[in-house]
């Protein structure tokens, strides 16, 4: 995200201590600040994509993966890949499903954090494309039953961000939007978007594991005792009755019930009349 010239040699060095690569990696300039990165080890691919962005110089580089056919002038980086955190997001709503709805109103849904089976972190995490020219979104309201609230969001390894506009790439005093008449507290976005780090877990978290077993069991427990209580209800739908066949035909019986308004109802108990 800069166009100031740097070395390449100083980009390759500082990256392979940032990312502590398992193997060599291997750097082309195949245009002006375009350059390909050549791994040797699918992990260590994996890991620099989704632990980024990372920081080079100020400006973080922007990475993506991309096809062996395509043509150098047909890349664009558009785009700037972030893991964001929903703060104060109510128990229910932290799901997959409200990730990608979230997610949806800020660029590009990319994954969702499902390391915690119960899904009641100090946050909900998520990742997310964004435009690079767009503004970050940093809170919205959530739809309740009793009408709506604020949640707020941040980002993890955000740098580089003009505290005016709220666009990437300059300091709010280079932003036309800036007055040097307003103070700092003025600005609409402030150093309160950054979020701390989440750890990358190297080892399987046997706690975790056996919470997601517990859960994986308790829906399947859930949705048994759903499926039995369906067929009962289809059964007890079955003793449906008229209220004028009980005058035509059991005149002596008296049928307590539920009665819909178009005269059918489902019969509760039979009360033999004295």
């Amino acid at each position: 995200m800069t166009n100031n010239p740097f070395s390449m040699e100083a980009l390759k060095n500082t990256m392979k201590i940032a990312w502590r690569l398992g193997r060599e990696v291997v750097v082309r300039e195949i245009e002006h600040n375009l350059f390909i990165f050549q791994f040797f080890s699918p992990m260590d691919k994996a890991k620099i994509l989704e632990e980024g962005p990372w920081s080079f110089n100020g400006p973080p580089p922007l990475l993506k993966e991309v096809d062996h056919e395509i043509q150098p002038s047909e890349i664009v980086f558009d785009m700037i890949r972030f893991w964001v955190k929903v703060e104060d997001m109510q128990l229910n709503k932290r799901t997959r499903a409200m990730a990608i709805s979230l997610a949806a109103s800020m660029g590009e849904f990319v994954d969702f954090d499902d390391s915690d089976p119960i899904g009641w972190s100090k946050y909900m995490r998520f990742r997310v494309d964004i435009k690079r020219d767009k503004p970050l979104k940093h809170f919205t309201r959530i739809a309740t039953q009793g009408g709506s609230k604020l949640v707020k969001f941040t980002h993890e390894r955000l740098m580089d961000i003009c505290h005016a506009c709220g666009r990437l790439g300059h300091g709010y005093q280079q932003c036309e939007k800036y007055d040097d008449r307003m103070s700092t507290s003025e600005l609409a976005y402030g150093p309160w978007l950054k979020a701390s780090l989440t750890k990358r877990k190297g080892l399987t978290d046997h706690r975790r594991e056996e919470e997601r077993k517990v859960c994986q069991e308790f829906k399947g427990m859930l949705k048994a005792t759903k499926a039995r209580t369906r067929l009962q209800f289809k059964d007890q739908m079955r003793e449906v009755v008229h209220p004028s066949d009980v005058s035509m035909n059991r005149p002596n019986l008296t049928m307590i019930g539920h009665i819909n308004p178009d005269g059918w109802g489902r019969i509760l108990r039979w009360d033999q009349m004295v």
